[in-house]
């Protein structure tokens, strides 16, 4: 009986990680994205779309110049991830669960994930060096705007001990 506990705990296990990865490929593509305003463009946390339109003319051009050095760079990097993902995918769903191939698929996502998140953050510094003060609060505040109204949604609910309205 033991051996059947331990078995189930163990799928029980699996199936927890594949979703917490299936979770946190979610969160990543939502910002790499298919350019439908989602993903490089905008995410839930950050519409950098948005963020860019409310700026004058001469900051736009700092925003484009940046983030045309560093768009290829996350594009690759969350193509990286959804590779990655794949593959963990591959191995999570094989027949017979290989324990070293799950250790580096899940190894090399978080490799990946890691790389991912440095471009972009490299992004965003840059931008936040580059832009007069004036611009860069401008920029920031309205890009996180999304994020801002979600958090307050949330917290509203909370409070109400209502779940957060749906999107």
């Amino acid at each position: 009986m033991t051996l059947g506990r331990s078995r189930i705990l163990g799928l029980v296990l699996l199936a927890s990680l594949g979703l917490n990865v299936l979770l946190g490929g979610l969160l990543i593509g939502d910002w790499a994205g298919d350019g439908s305003n989602q993903g490089i463009r905008g995410s839930r946390w950050f519409d950098r779309e948005t963020a860019r339109a409310a700026l004058p003319a001469e900051a736009q051009k700092i925003v484009d110049a940046i983030w045309s050095r560093h768009e290829a760079a996350v594009r690759e990097g969350y193509k990286a991830v959804r590779e990655a993902r794949a593959e963990l995918q591959r191995v999570l769903t094989a027949d017979e669960l290989d324990p070293p191939a799950l250790e580096a698929a899940q190894a090399n996502l978080a490799t990946r994930r890691e790389a991912a998140r440095l471009n972009i953050t490299a992004s965003m510094a840059e931008l936040a060096h580059a832009l007069p003060p004036k611009d860069r609060k401008l920029y920031f505040t309205t890009g996180a705007k999304r994020a801002q109204d979600q958090d307050a949604r949330s917290a509203e609910s909370a409070e109400t001990d209502k779940p957060p309205p749906a999107q």
